[in-house]
């Protein structure tokens, strides 16, 4: 019975991509979009030195918490890492979102949210496995070219056709709330 309520859910989901419009964003002077076929990575003008955009780590932080995700305090985390690496900086935590619930299913202890090593991967804190998790991504993937989710989908995930999509679904989650973090800074 669960697993046919998940497939159902699956199912809307995955349906309900076909009916919403991706939304665009920029942060930091970054204009991004979401879309499978949207490069990973950052402009190549973009400052590493600089400190991650408020309004990002805010937009993480809102979506992992609207989770209750035990990563909702490491936002910030997210934000450099993806700087330091050059990559999408919803990335990482959609993938989280996929593999782990953002931390509600995974081996306690190993703060690997992310399916590494089959989820038995460990890291020493959250900290070092968001880094650890974005150089992968950064270096073994997208640098690799599987630089869009449906390419790193074939080697990340390759019996699930779909885990692009389910990626893609929550990259949205975090682009509408960047993209409303920012309207709200606009009336101010």
């Amino acid at each position: 019975m669960k697993i046919k309520i998940l497939t159902i859910i699956c199912s809307l989901i995955f349906l309900s991509s076909f009916f919403t419009k991706p939304v665009s964003a920029s942060y930091s002077g970054v204009s991004i979009s979401p879309t499978r076929q949207t490069n990973l990575r950052l402009a190549a003008d973009y400052d590493k030195n600089q400190a991650p955009s408020p309004i990002l780590v805010q937009s993480i932080r809102k979506v992992l918490q609207s989770y209750n995700s035990p990563l909702a305090p490491h936002a910030e985390s997210f934000a450099k890492a993806c700087i330091k690496y050059n990559v999408d900086c919803f990335l990482a935590p959609s993938i989280a979102g996929v593999e782990s619930g953002f931390g509600k299913r995974y081996i306690k202890g190993t703060h690997n949210v992310w399916g590494f090593g089959g989820g038995k991967m460990s890291f020493a804190n959250w900290d070092v496995a968001i880094d650890k998790v974005t150089a992968t991504l950064a270096n073994k993937y997208i640098a690799r070219g599987a630089n869009t989710t449906q390419k790193i989908n074939k080697r990340y995930c390759p019996p699930n056709q779909a885990w692009y999509q389910k990626v893609d679904f929550f990259r949205n989650k975090f682009y509408a709330q960047l993209n409303k973090e920012q309207k709200l800074l606009a009336k101010k």
